[in-house]
């Protein structure tokens, strides 16, 4: 319970840097919800979508070209720590001896 004040600020910041009318957001809050909400596992690939659209209607003057530069930055520097990872970094189950798995998410 500690981070509900995080969640409800960060929640409001993310209303008020959204374009659009009062129905696309509460759409979009919904949806969002729908996909969120019922999903057995907190995985990244279920918040994928629903960042990519709310990134795309945020508001350009809310954001600088320093930090959007910096997002650039921070999602190659992800990418690369993953592709490296999925290279570099094969295992074998015990179930499965000799066979090289890779890590992926």
């Amino acid at each position: 319970y500690c981070v509900v004040p995080a969640y409800a600020y960060a929640m409001a910041a993310i209303h008020q840097s959204l374009e659009g009318t009062m129905l696309w957001r509460a759409t979009f809050v919904a949806c969002t919800a729908a996909a969120l909400v019922p999903s057995p596992l907190l995985e990244f690939r279920y918040f994928t979508i629903p960042l990519i659209i709310a990134r795309l209607h945020m508001a350009p003057a809310a954001f600088g070209m320093r930090r959007v530069a910096i997002e650039a930055l921070w999602y190659c520097a992800i990418n690369a720590a993953t592709l490296w990872v999925f290279l570099n970094r094969p295992f074998a189950w015990h179930s499965e001896p000799g066979k090289a798995q890779r890590f992926m998410w």
